[in-house]
């Protein structure tokens, strides 16, 4: 099966699946993304079967029109000046605001028009403080903010609520919501009298913009638990402070340090997520209610053992990227995959650096060979290829397990780009493999001879068996910029 996107760019995918007799099955695919500035340049998208994803911006035209129809791709509509009539049902419709003016039209939008099955207001890069509406959009749209300095006040209902970065900024919840997700910084969050949020999910990714180590939470309002995904710690006040107490969750592998406002000294939140206080006499133990943990582990996570530290796993394949010998052993790590606003499932994998590198100077071989410019070795992308081969443990495809298309990686980290590309690959357990199914593909093959391109990255990661729902254990991704 073949599928097309373009972007300036073609991205190509290439998948292998390893049976029982060691015969792999291939499929080819590649994923096209449209940006539009006009209702015609729309239109033309919408019909063409190989776009799977719009990108709406204001240009031209400033009010686009979408009939009623079903539509397999991806929506993205910058708020800006922009007025959407949304019909159309998209497998996701992101909204993208930088002011209260934007967020409370798309807000009024996505109350008239939510036929598409994942709606996000995403609110990107604002200058000022932004206040959202009342509305209750708790069961058609969920809340996403990134990239934003000033404080955000949350009066409406959502699904769910993604702080990515919000730096300096404070966030406060007046409305009410299943899930509150935090991934980057965030200076403080206050959840007022009359809010109501099920979960707060502490997940903070490790070299992130400043201090993601310390986090200010004031509770006035009703919160059910807090789920600590990421070693850091926690100062936690407000009315209700003393409900949260027994209903602290530590899925990190290390202890966490909490202070609660008025009190003297601190706690500890150890890694089977009893509390203890710090006393003259040494620790107390304040909860041990282990059954409710265990209430909460992800069933993403069915059957493994989350208490356990890391351990060393004796590889059964020689021919492994990471193999020269058949005594290599590899230490998995814990990631974090989101596969749906607030929702997040754990994988386990060896992300292979030498491996990667390896198969990035055998492009640079390829292209030396043709008389093509070298690509430069990104580290800013070297992060964002381990998320990448991470997401293919739980879906294969260009499309992230959240439904974000695979370019929005670079947009949240910084990058500049004109030319872009992808190119994946599973099931091979070499470089020389991948590289030979790469350059016998001409979409992938494309991407390797791209002459715009300036830099790229490749990724390599190895699944342990409990997490790899896709069933490939090896994992190869390849990222251009130009």
């Amino acid at each position: 099966m073949i599928k097309s996107i373009y972007k300036k760019v073609v991205i190509a995918l290439i998948l292998t699946l390893t049976v029982l007799n060691f015969n792999t099955l291939q499929m080819n695919a590649a994923s096209r993304t449209k940006t539009v500035t006009t209702q015609a340049e729309l239109a033309s998208a919408l019909q063409n079967e190989q776009v799977g994803e719009i990108i709406i911006q204001p240009g031209k035209d400033t009010t686009f029109k979408i009939g009623k129809k079903d539509y397999n791709k991806n929506l993205v509509v910058y708020q800006d000046k922009t007025t959407l009539v949304n019909n159309g049902k998209f497998n996701s419709c992101n909204i993208i605001v930088k002011t209260t003016a934007q967020a409370t039209k798309a807000i009024e939008n996505i109350k008239k028009y939510h036929r598409s099955g994942k709606i996000a207001l995403v609110i990107y890069n604002p200058q000022k403080g932004i206040v959202l509406p009342k509305g209750d959009l708790q069961s058609i749209a969920s809340l996403e903010i990134d990239n934003c300095m000033p404080s955000i006040k949350n009066y409406a209902n959502w699904k769910n609520i993604w702080i990515k970065n919000m730096y300096e900024g404070e966030f406060t919840q007046y409305g009410n919501t299943d899930t509150i997700t935090v991934t980057g910084n965030l200076q403080g969050m206050t959840i007022v009298v009359g809010a109501r949020v099920k979960k707060i999910n502490y997940d903070q990714k490790e070299g992130s913009h400043g201090n993601t180590s310390w986090n200010d939470i004031k509770i006035d309002g009703s919160l059910d638990s807090i789920i600590i995904s990421k070693k850091l710690d926690m100062m936690i006040s407000g009315r209700n402070s003393s409900n949260i107490r027994k209903n602290l969750i530590n899925r990190s592998d290390e202890d966490i340090t909490v202070y609660f406002d008025g009190e003297e000294g601190y706690y500890l939140l150890n890694e089977k997520s009893i509390l203890q206080k710090y006393t003259k006499e040494g620790f107390k133990v304040i909860y041990e209610d282990e059954n409710y943990y265990y209430d909460f582990i992800d069933d993403t996570i069915e059957g493994l053992d989350v208490n356990t530290p890391e351990k060393m796993v004796k590889s059964e394949d020689v021919n492994s990227p990471v193999a020269g010998n058949e005594d290599k052993t590899y230490k998995y790590k814990e990631y974090t995959v989101s596969t749906g606003v607030g929702k997040m499932a754990t994988v386990f994998g060896y992300f292979d650096e030498a491996a990667s590198y390896d198969a990035f100077l055998k492009v640079n071989e390829l292209r030396a060979s043709l008389g093509l410019n070298k690509l430069e070795w990104n580290k800013k992308l070297f992060s964002i290829a381990e998320t990448r081969a991470t997401d293919l443990v739980r879906k294969y495809s260009h499309t992230r397990p959240n439904g974000d298309s695979c370019f929005n990686l670079l947009a949240e980290n910084g990058m500049q780009y004109s030319h872009l590309g992808e190119n994946l690959a599973a099931g091979y357990t070499s470089v020389d493999a991948v590289m030979e199914a790469w350059k016998n593909s001409p979409e992938h093959y494309e991407n390797m001879i791209h002459a715009d391109y300036k830099s790229m990255i490749v990724g390599c990661i190895i699944a342990k068996d409990e997490t790899d729902k896709t069933g490939y254990k090896y994992y190869w991704v390849q990222m251009f910029v130009g």
